[in-house]
């Protein structure tokens, strides 16, 4: 005989979960996985610790969170120590070249012109020295009455030129005078006249 069952219960039934969201959710059938999609042009796996990151097309940020690739080329601290180079080797020197020939004809000029005063002020003695006694000096020491002029010999010197102790009587209107450097340069000619006192001065 069979188990005694309560009176009218039929056929014994399955338990079923008060909530069916809870219940365990039936096995997924695996993935299956498609074709591989084509990647922008560049890309390539994500880049490795120590590895440089890759570039994609034009436009496109770098892949990954590394920093670009130095730029090749010079620095600016170089670039500016070949200018300060080409600039105190080059530059400096052609110019001082330059200023070379200016600086000596400047310092020529300068030695002349002390040539020049000294022969102006012995003429305006020589000029006085006729006017007293109607004879034109012989030379530029001496007393005025026996042919001089009155100078003293250290008036003769200068720190470029000397006056040469001697009036040259090229007419009977005109008279001449002489200095010569005391290193180096032109010796120069006074000539003047004893009335008008108008002169021309000649370098040698």
């Amino acid at each position: 005989m069979g188990i005694n069952q309560p009176q009218g219960y039929g056929a014994p039934q399955q338990p079923q979960r008060p909530n069916p969201q809870y219940s365990r959710p039936q096995a997924q059938p695996p993935h299956s996985a498609g074709p591989a999609q084509p990647q922008p042009q560049g890309y390539g796996p994500p880049p490795q610790q120590g590895m440089p990151p890759q570039y994609g097309p034009q436009g496109m940020p770098p892949q990954g969170y590394h920093m670009p690739p130095p730029k090749k080329g010079m620095p600016g601290w170089a670039i500016a120590l070949i200018v300060v180079a080409v600039f105190l080797f080059l530059v400096i020197p052609v110019m001082a070249l330059a200023a070379i020939p200016l600086i000596t004809t400047n310092t020529a000029e300068a030695r002349e012109s002390e040539g020049e005063q000294i022969l102006g002020s012995f003429k305006n003695q020589c000029r006085i020295a006729f006017a007293k006694t109607g004879q034109a000096p012989r030379k530029l020491t001496g007393p005025i009455d026996s042919g001089g002029t009155g100078a003293s010999p250290p008036e003769l010197e200068g720190k470029y030129y000397r006056a040469e102790d001697r009036v040259g009587s090229p007419s009977m209107q005109e008279g001449e005078l002489y200095a010569q450097p005391t290193q180096r340069g032109r010796s120069a000619n006074l000539r003047f006249h004893w009335l008008g006192g108008e002169g021309q001065l000649s370098w040698k």
